[in-house]
């Protein structure tokens, strides 16, 4: 083999012995599940790997475990393309939204939450008029205490409201304040999105995150998509898209982070 020849090439061919036992790769595509119709209760059991105290709350809004059976179909009935325009999974069809729900919930290291509109009457009692959207956490790591804030989807009724505001600063005081403040006492939060989606990289920045670089081909989205491009002849057939990387850590938080928070949703109110 030539210097530079990277090509696999068999053991003996390199002048390594050849192995005694043979090898067997035993992994096996899962094969596809048939698309829910309906939300299944059995599907969806709240397991999340950091204490959680069953509502985290702001003046003006309360956020509560996405519950399908509760809030998937009210959800989806407001959710409209352009709200999806920048989400790298096909949520437009009812069937696949499901379906990504309960691949959501099948993992303790994601917290998916109903955000709700406390100005609406009885403090949102009525979920038809008061479902706001959701918002929640991806990848959480208490080894590394770090997690991605994600997905955040305002509904376009909710959109310039007070509600994105309260939403992403609830759920950053829960990820970034201490225990004996009522959060978890993470070192990391973490955004990430497409560099075009200029309102999400606004409301990021707005919060007090920071941008910290591109992930080129960060992942791969569906081929109908608008957002991301196409990746070159054998590479899978969906398109790819970017990921601007955006983060707040604690000492971000504790050096003005807080008060900028606290600033942004006072202003709200």
């Amino acid at each position: 083999m030539e210097i530079g020849d990277w090509r696999l090439q068999k053991p003996e061919s390199i002048g390594l012995p050849t192995p005694t036992m043979s090898f067997v790769n035993h992994y096996k595509p899962t094969p596809p599940k048939p698309k829910p119709t309906a939300p299944s209760t059995e599907a969806y059991r709240f397991s999340f790997n950091q204490p959680f105290p069953g509502v985290l709350a702001s003046p003006k809004v309360k956020l509560v475990p996405f519950e399908p059976t509760l809030h998937a179909k009210i959800f989806h009935s407001q959710y409209t393309p352009q709200t999806d325009k920048y989400i790298p999974v096909d949520y437009t069809d009812y069937g696949l939204f499901l379906q990504h729900l309960e691949d959501f919930y099948s993992l303790d290291e994601h917290l998916l939450l109903a955000v709700i509109d406390r100005t609406k009457p009885n403090d949102g009692a009525d979920l038809e008029e008061s479902l706001a959207g959701v918002v929640g956490l991806l990848r959480s790591a208490p080894s590394a205490l770090s997690a991605e804030m994600g997905p955040v989807i305002i509904l376009p009724k909710f959109q310039r409201t007070h509600i994105s505001t309260h939403a992403i600063g609830t759920l950053l005081k829960y990820v970034l304040d201490m225990p004996e403040e009522g959060g978890i006492g993470y070192r990391r939060v973490y955004w990430i999105c497409d560099p075009a989606n200029a309102a999400s990289k606004g409301a990021a920045l707005r919060m007090g995150f920071k941008e910290e670089g591109v992930m080129r081909w960060y992942r791969q989205v569906p081929a109908s998509k608008e957002c991301g491009v196409e990746a070159g002849k054998g590479r899978g057939d969906g398109k790819g898209i970017h990921g601007l990387l955006l983060a707040q850590c604690w000492d971000d938080w504790e050096d003005g982070g807080r008060e900028l928070v606290e600033r942004q949703m006072s202003r709200e109110l």
